[in-house]
């Protein structure tokens, strides 16, 4: 067990076969079973599973509350489950389809990642770099200059030798204090395009502050870059990793950035208005008869977002919906 033990990785899941754990530890192979056996009763329920099926299958089985069939359903049918071949079940187990409905919403509810929840998240933060405050209808930008490095330089080491008349020493000195003055301008410079750029977001995205909504235009990298008269690249850069906190919560600088499409009008919708209105059609269909790719294509060209079937294949998979096969339901 203790061995074992130390092959679990941070999602509960065992990562070493038994071959290679009987080589190791020249244990049987009846000893090596009893040894998961005993791993596998701990808590979390499905801690030392070898795979998803086990790890389902662990935690419906100490679940009092799990439908009659899923233990079964999950061990002899678990390919035919998540591959939606439902009638074959059906047809062996002699049951509904609405029963197996009812097997795959439960398996749902279940964690493939039961190691996750003990996971430490203990001193992860973010240090907003803007914060921006509505104030009677207007926008305040309040930069924030704390998570910008913090330079030192020796004042007492440098006072102790800049009188040496040590021709080396004195060079070795004024090289240091150059670099510590460019190392410092190029920071300064660094936190001031920080500010522009994120200005510049503010400025163009200023109904995401100002609605509920949060509706987004759309915005790339490239115009800020001529707007403010840099390079792509460096726009990249600083907004890389950096933050704006706003009154909705703290939001990464990269998400103002929306692509466009052009609408049957001919005016550009942001692509996030495009996928925002997919899922609400997702949301709203009738499950028994989920609408394909090419029906959500015409729904969403008649309401003038000029997009085609694969474009909402494409923004379908970001949004994590699935396939319109595999969203029909039987209750």
């Amino acid at each position: 067990v203790l061995f074992l033990v130390e092959y679990i990785d941070l999602n509960g899941y065992l990562k070493i076969t038994f071959e290679e754990a009987q080589q190791i530890t020249k244990a049987e192979p009846i000893q090596m079973l009893d040894a998961l056996t005993l791993i596998q009763q701990l808590d979390p329920a499905g801690v030392g599973a070898r795979n998803l099926q086990e790890c389902l299958m662990l935690q419906t089985e100490r679940d009092q509350k799990a439908p009659s069939l899923a233990y079964y359903v999950l061990e002899e049918f678990f390919d035919e489950l998540v591959g939606r071949k439902w009638d074959v079940i059906a047809k062996k187990l002699n049951i509904g389809l609405n029963e197996i409905q009812l097997i795959f919403d439960y398996i749902q509810t279940l964690t493939p990642t039961p190691g996750a929840q003990y996971g430490s998240v203990e001193g992860l933060y973010v240090i907003p770099d803007i914060t921006v405050k509505v104030e009677e209808g207007k926008l305040k930008v309040i930069p924030n200059r704390q998570g910008m490095p913090e330079l030192r330089f020796q004042q007492n080491y440098f006072e102790q030798f800049k009188d040496s008349q040590d021709i080396e020493v004195k060079k070795y000195l004024q090289n240091k204090v150059q670099e510590f003055e460019s190392l410092r301008k190029a920071i300064m410079q660094r936190g001031d395009t920080v500010l522009a750029v994120g200005k510049y977001i503010i400025d163009v995205q200023q109904e995401y502050f100002l609605d509920a909504t949060r509706p987004l235009k759309p915005l790339t990298m490239k115009e800020v870059a001529n707007a403010l008269d840099i390079h792509e690249s460096t726009v990249s850069r600083a907004v890389n990793g950096k933050y704006i906190e706003t009154d909705n919560g703290i939001v990464e600088m990269r998400d103002f950035f929306v692509q466009s499409i052009v609408g049957t009008d001919g005016k550009e919708v942001a692509n996030s208005q495009v996928k925002t209105r997919l899922k609400e059609l997702v949301d709203q269909e009738n499950k028994r008869k989920p609408l394909s790719d090419q029906k959500l294509s015409e729904i969403l060209v008649d309401e003038g977002m000029e997009i085609s079937r694969r474009t909402v294949a494409k923004y379908r998979d970001e949004l994590g919906i699935l396939v319109s096969s595999k969203r029909k339901r039987f209750d």
